[in-house]
């Protein structure tokens, strides 16, 4: 399990900056979080981080994300 974490941890490293937007992230796998992480900042201006609980105006965006990153994990 920690291999997919250091990999999930990669993928998003991106957002990992102070410069940047940040993101919240939660996978779950049979009914139970596995991992749950919170990336840079929700807003940058006020210095505000993201935390796991941060909520996100998404839409479809969710959409969009969420496919692609639990291909990139499933592996």
């Amino acid at each position: 399990m920690a291999d997919k974490q250091q990999q999930a941890d990669v993928l998003f490293a991106k957002w990992n900056r102070s410069d940047t937007p940040g993101a919240a992230v939660e996978v779950i796998k049979d009914g139970k979080v596995v991992y749950r992480r919170a990336f840079r900042m929700a807003d940058i201006e006020q210095g505000r981080p993201v935390t796991p609980s941060t909520t996100f105006h998404v839409a479809s965006l969710l959409e969009i994300e969420s496919l692609p990153s639990s291909k990139a994990l499933d592996g």
